[in-house]
């Protein structure tokens, strides 16, 4: 498994990964990522501004979004404790390699990618009802920092990894 940047060759696949994200979440009565949320038009800014990541094994099988220091949603939370971050968003993998290790295999990269940026923080952030994502969390380490507010008024638990 290699984690690199994405491509605008890997849009079909990437977005059979969100399509079933979408669709867990909503078998799971989340609304997050529903109303055509990230769409293909999203991952090809996220591929154009060098932030989307695939994780492949003969083909994509995870994705993931990171940059430095740019969520301004998280700014108004006082509960960080570094003040230089890497943050993930649009973080997916494949159904068929779901709870096999490779959301945590992309975990590890992007730390290995803050860590060669000399950043010491990882921050994410998920819906309370993603009971799935916020396991995942736990289990890889990641602590609450308290609640923030997207754009549109929809609060997230945001959550940061030390290293």
């Amino acid at each position: 498994m290699i984690v690199r940047k994405a491509k605008y060759s890997d849009l079909d696949e990437m977005m059979v990964i969100v399509r079933q994200a979408q669709s867990d979440l909503k078998q799971m009565n989340v609304d997050q990522w529903q109303n055509g949320y990230p769409n293909k038009e999203v991952l090809m800014k996220d591929i154009e501004f060098n932030k989307a990541y695939v994780l492949e094994d003969d083909s994509v099988i995870g994705l993931m979004v990171c940059s430095v220091n740019d969520e301004t949603t998280y700014n108004p939370l006082n509960t960080w404790i570094e003040k230089e971050y890497m943050v993930i968003h649009r973080f997916a993998v494949h159904s068929d390699v779901q709870r096999k290790g490779c959301a945590s295999f992309l975990i590890s990269e992007a730390v290995k990618m803050a860590k060669s940026l000399n950043l010491n923080s990882l921050r994410i952030d998920t819906h309370e009802k993603n009971v799935r994502m916020r396991r995942f969390l736990n289990k890889n380490q990641f602590e609450e920092r308290g609640i923030i507010y997207l754009k549109d008024g929809n609060p997230r638990i945001a959550y940061e990894l030390l290293f």
